[in-house]
């Protein structure tokens, strides 16, 4: 519930806010923030910031959501189809890491789209204020509103203006819009039934929790919701995940360290041309439900309700309680836990991590045979860099380190070969037949142009070759200059397409570094002007999709190129480090 007037809760018998309260966020400060207040709602909503004469005034909530995590929101739905948001309805731009999903959907809901419903906000709202008002007498009482309130978890809550008492209540997922909402959704399909059943087998065989009963959790400690993520798979098949609602998790209690490294960009650009460089092949490996592989270290422990659909009542009927003993998705530390369980693996197996560059890099500590064999770990897939010939059964000559390395994984771990590399991050892998190596992102170029150019390019971008105008910086520094914010409406469309192309610009296509570092000037202060330069990036893009980084084969210098704009005061620095005749790191920054 974002405001006290989507949902009064006048007359209930209490006016304190409903649950818990978060600080501000924890993310890192990307860019600087207004101060902010929170009311009524769910900790996952972000704060309001507080209005600002000349710059926040007149401005819709969903315009003043933090800027970093709108951006990230937009690339993460492009490249992973990470959520679905309706939008004319959702008010806030959630995190990737935020996957909210509802376990009931309220009675005479009426769907209106993928994770959209349509309910009636009186009938909706009887029941709480009814056991709000019935609190008063006893804290059993008050349980059935917090449990309702939590069911309210599908996502935001705002009137439609259709008719008066008209909701609308949005659900953020994982999927595809065939995946169900809720469990109560998938319970009518067999496929994803069998889907969860799998999901508690793996708990069950990785022994991630003990039951208990709700007296047994010691007296103090929250007892958290485990929920439900559904998605359908590129190959089709269903796959659900249970995860536990980590928003409500608290820092000191429930978890302390978060931190773990990931492959950077640079470096997987690095592995695909040190394998063309070297004649190599690059194979993909992946770490089945690779959180549950992962274990806590002495004295964690939380504790969660049941999963939704397969609650179990003790000798008193009452629910009983889950104490997870070992990482499971939706935990903060999960990552951290498993890659300190991969790690020390690792070494354990004769590689030594690059830590002076990356240590998430793994190379031979011994290599005196000749045989090439180099590891790129990001979070749970391995990029493998082998010199041997492996079959189609995953087998590699039984006398190679690669032959070891894959007996040891396989024991050791549950893995899946998903053999030759085709993409990694969204980023798509092209051996050619001359040996070279070429990464692109088709795909991710499709479903960006087909989001923010749903009807094709128009006439007016398609008469240049360039992905900006010749009045590129007239535009921005036009916009700069601007004191306030003259085109509210544009904020939240800019900054997505902007997002958006950061994760293109980062990962394949340094051609239009340029114009984005320009474009990223003037965040919260788009122009018309700005959003056609923006869509002409796009327009380039889908002029050129194909176009990416090939990596030729055979012996080459790594060298680097570096400059700068000798402005008067802040000057702009831009480099680019070459390898197999490609660009292998590149980036523009102001001093």
């Amino acid at each position: 519930l974002r405001t006290a007037d989507d949902f009064k809760l006048a007359g209930a018998g209490s006016q304190a806010p409903i649950g818990p309260r978060r600080s501000a966020s924890s993310k890192v400060d990307y860019f600087p923030k207004q101060a902010t207040h929170r009311e009524y709602g769910p900790k996952w909503l972000p704060a309001v910031p507080e209005e600002k004469p000349g710059t926040a005034s007149g401005l819709e909530p969903d315009q003043l959501t933090p800027v970093a995590e709108r951006m990230e929101h937009a690339a993460a739905a492009i490249a992973f189809s990470a959520n679905t948001v309706s939008p004319k309805s959702a008010d806030c731009a959630f995190a990737l890491s935020a996957w909210i999903d509802g376990v009931t959907v309220p009675p005479g809901a009426v769907s209106a789209g993928p994770g959209t419903y349509i309910v009636d906000h009186d009938a909706l709202a009887a029941p709480l204020l009814d056991a709000a008002t019935a609190s008063s007498a006893s804290t059993a009482a008050f349980e059935p509103m917090c449990e309702a309130l939590t069911a309210l978890n599908l996502g935001s809550l705002r009137a439609t203006g259709a008719s008066g008492g008209t909701v609308l209540l949005t659900a953020l997922r994982a999927d595809t819009p065939d995946a169900p909402a809720t469990h109560a959704q998938a319970a009518q399909d067999p496929r994803w039934l069998k889907a969860e059943a799998g999901e508690l087998d793996n708990h069950k065989r990785n022994g991630s929790w003990e039951e208990l009963s709700r007296s047994q959790v010691p007296r103090g400690r929250r007892i958290h919701k485990l929920v439900w993520v559904y998605k359908v798979k590129r190959d089709g098949t269903c796959k659900a995940r249970l995860c536990v609602q980590g928003c409500t998790l608290e820092e000191g209690i429930d978890f302390d360290q978060t931190f773990s490294a990931a492959l950077r960009y640079s470096s997987a650009r690095g592995l695909f041309c040190y394998a063309a460089r070297k004649g190599c092949k690059v194979r993909s490996i992946d770490y089945v439900a690779a959180y549950l592989q992962g274990k806590f270290i002495e004295g964690e422990v939380i504790y969660c309700h049941m999963p939704p659909g397969y609650v179990e009542l003790d000798s008193d009927g009452i629910p009983r309680v889950l104490k997870i003993v070992k990482p499971i998705y939706g935990i903060p530390q999960a990552g951290r836990r498993l890659q300190r369980q991969i790690f020390p693996w690792m070494k354990a197996q004769g590689l030594k991590p690059l830590d002076d560059s990356d240590p998430c890099v793994f190379v031979r500590e011994d290599d005196s045979d000749g045989e090439i064999f180099v590891v790129g770990l990001y979070v749970d897939n391995l990029q493998i860099v082998h010199s041997v010939n492996i079959d189609d059964k995953g087998n590699a000559p039984p006398s190679s380190f690669c032959a070891s390395f894959l007996k040891a994984l396989n024991e050791t771990w549950d893995v899946l070969d998903e053999g030759p590399m085709v993409d990694l991050l969204g980023i798509q892998a092209r051996h050619n037949a001359d040996g070279s190596i070429t990464l692109h992102q088709e795909a991710y170029i499709d479903k960006l142009v087909e989001r923010f150019l749903p009807g094709g390019v128009p006439p007016s971008l398609q008469g240049t070759s360039l992905p900006y105008s010749r009045n590129l910086d007239k535009h921005v520094s036009d916009a700069a200059a601007c004191t306030g914010v003259d085109y509210p409406h544009l904020v939240k469309p800019f900054q997505e397409r902007i997002g958006s192309l950061m994760y293109a610009t980062t990962s394949t296509r340094c051609d239009i570094a340029y114009p984005v570092h320009q474009l990223c000037k003037c965040l919260a202060k788009p122009t018309p002007e700005l959003m056609e330069e923006a869509d002409r990036i796009i327009a380039y893009l889908a002029r050129h999709r194909s176009v990416g980084i090939t990596f030729d084969p055979g012996s080459t210098d790594l060298h680097a190129f570096s400059d700068a704009s000798w402005e008067v005061r802040n000057s702009t620095s831009g480099w680019v480090v070459m390898w197999g005749n490609a660009a292998l790191s590149w980036g523009s920054r102001k001093q």
